[in-house]
């Protein structure tokens, strides 16, 4: 395997969606805390579309962290200012040391 312990130097943050109602009867999302990890992201490819008459740009990344078992696709990850939406998970190898996040950055939830 190409991905080690010592590749992972990105402190990110781990969080998952909250939906709150707003004073106007609405809904919003809110994003809490669930925990610090370590990882190795990857930047894999970029994408750019035209939508509502805006350029979107946004680019997928590979982000190897430790196995955890309470991961979801609804969860983000936070490193710096940069916000990464967990679009699929994989289990490297199937041994329970590594997950393989498939990310996506610049677009929303």
């Amino acid at each position: 395997m190409a991905n080690s312990i010592g590749k992972m130097r990105y402190k990110a943050e781990l969080q998952s969606p909250t939906a709150t109602t707003d004073a106007g009867g609405g809904s919003a999302i809110t994003w809490s805390r669930l925990t610090d990890l370590y990882c190795n992201i990857k930047p894999i490819s970029t994408d750019e579309r035209y939508r509502q008459g805006q350029v979107k740009d946004s680019v997928s990344h590979d982000v190897y962290i430790r196995y955890r078992s309470d991961i979801s696709t609804k969860y983000r990850l936070v490193y710096g200012s940069r916000n990464f939406n967990i679009k699929g998970i994989m289990n490297v190898d199937e041994r329970d040391r590594y997950l393989l996040l498939k990310c996506q950055e610049g677009v929303a939830t």
